[in-house]
């Protein structure tokens, strides 16, 4: 494993336990908040999140509506250390079939099937690097499916909203000082 990717993988797994997948996201209103010592812009459907002592990360929580909102994933974007890259962890529950992978399919284009990296008592992970041809689609994008299958046999395709993601990674590259 890379230095870059290991240093993510670390910056992720601190993110689940400062993000529990349980709860509802610690962001009010629009526009730039404090909350939790870490500085909060929202962006659309995104949320900018800056800790004092981790790189920011961009990321949005994905919860399923009800009498009790039942957490179903985190998504979060985050760019590595130098030579900079952008990276995607999908925190999905305990309980999945590692064998086919997580789908992420924009809009209606083709998905794309990627691996999982572990499992922690927070959730399951699927970290991987965004390719230019999948920012693209991101950024250009509606809405995202996350698909996972359970190992109840039940395969869900969760609906994850693109709308401000443009300029959320905008001001995670400033944020992160990649300038690309």
């Amino acid at each position: 494993m890379e230095m870059k990717t290991r240093k993510f993988v670390g910056v992720a797994l601190f993110l689940s336990l400062l993000l529990p997948l349980t709860g509802p996201p610690a962001m009010a209103g629009k526009g730039k908040a404090r909350s939790e010592s870490a500085k909060v812009e929202v962006h659309g459907d995104w949320a900018l999140r800056c800790p004092e002592a981790t790189p920011c990360f961009l990321m949005q929580r994905v919860l399923l509506k009800g009498k009790e909102e039942q957490p179903l994933m985190n998504f979060i974007l985050q760019f590595s250390s130098r030579p900079s890259r952008l990276l995607i962890a999908i925190r999905t529950p305990l309980g999945v079939v590692f064998a086919p992978g997580i789908e992420l399919r924009v809009d209606r284009a083709k998905a794309g099937t990627y691996p999982y990296h572990h499992c922690r008592s927070e959730g399951c992970f699927a970290i991987f690097p965004v390719s230019g041809k999948l920012r693209r689609s991101l950024e250009r994008g509606q809405r995202a499916n996350v698909g996972y299958l359970l190992n109840n046999g039940k395969k869900y395709s969760i609906p994850v909203s693109l709308i401000g993601i443009t300029a959320g990674l905008r001001a995670l590259q400033n944020a992160a000082g990649t300038g690309k």
